[in-house]
């Protein structure tokens, strides 16, 4: 029944719910016609969709040079749209029974994503891994469902508003947020606000995610389309989220058809571990 009606009946890791609410609110985007995104369209189109493909041509040019200051604030203005879009996506279809990871998994997953330090002082020796890495505590309680909530913060009405200073920002037309004071304030500052706390590391940290999964080349952010899978994602990905999708034979995770079909494409599972498709060695052997 969870699945018929979008809610999953367990969840992945946050990794994976990020990049299957891209591809659910890519495909929306294409059903749409429009240049935002829409969230409730875009779950609607994701269930039951197990067996989507497409190719990511996704190669924008995002050449900052000589860009007006008016374009700037568009492209982050639309930036946050996308990212109020993928966080309502994971509220609804993953909220219930997504939980904080302990401080050991946070810990190793930091450990994982080389998060604890530059990656071009990592010891060459050593693969990279270097030994001296700190234990690092999730900053969230673990066992708490962070994501839950979020869909009551994020209603039709704050969407829409969010949606509208985007336009407003694409369109040029000054956005005037006065906060001479509290009384003052306006609307618009107090979502953007809002969905700071609602993505900052002490509440759900998927702001943290976001910006690692653009450094590890899995997304990108565009001046017109946001948030989206960067071509080649697919050869970027990481052990534990082949491992996560091998494991879920029934699709209880309701990951999206687009994702599995493309890492199918291109990853081959075997006795030793993770080969890409058409390699003659290993990539990810197993522990």
């Amino acid at each position: 029944a969870q699945l018929k009606d979008g809610t999953a009946v367990l969840a992945p890791s946050l990794r994976i719910m990020v990049l299957s609410a891209i591809c659910a609110l890519e495909d929306s985007m294409l059903v749409c016609g429009s240049k935002l995104s829409s969230t409730e369209s875009a779950r609607e189109a994701a269930i039951g969709n197990d067996e989507s493909d497409g190719d990511d041509d996704d190669d924008d040019d995002d050449d900052d040079d000589d860009v007006p200051l008016t374009v700037f604030a568009a492209k982050v203005h639309k930036s946050r749209v996308s990212i109020a879009d993928v966080l309502l996506f994971i509220s609804k279809t993953w909220g219930h029974v997504y939980r904080e990871p302990s401080h050991n998994e946070y810990s190793w997953h930091r450990v994982l994503y080389n998060l604890t330090r530059d990656v071009a002082s990592f010891d060459d020796k050593s693969n990279g891994w270097g030994t001296d890495l700190p234990f690092v505590r999730n900053p969230r309680n673990p066992s708490n469902l962070s994501f839950e909530n979020c869909q009551f913060l994020l209603d039709e009405e704050t969407m829409a508003r969010l949606q509208n200073a985007a336009l407003e920002r694409n369109n040029h037309q000054e956005v005037r947020n006065l906060t001479f004071g509290a009384s003052e304030m306006s609307q618009t500052t107090k979502d953007d606000l809002m969905l700071t706390e609602l993505v900052s590391l002490s509440k759900t940290g998927l702001q943290e995610e976001i910006n690692l999964m653009c450094r590890k080349g899995l997304i990108e952010n565009g001046t017109e389309k946001g948030l989206h899978l960067k071509s080649g994602w697919q050869h970027c990905v990481d052990f534990e989220v082949l491992n996560d999708l091998a494991a879920d034979k029934s699709n209880r995770y309701l990951v999206h058809g687009h994702l599995k079909a493309k890492l199918k494409e291109a990853w081959e599972q075997t006795r030793k571990g993770w080969m890409k498709s058409g390699a003659e060695k290993v990539t990810f052997a197993n522990m």
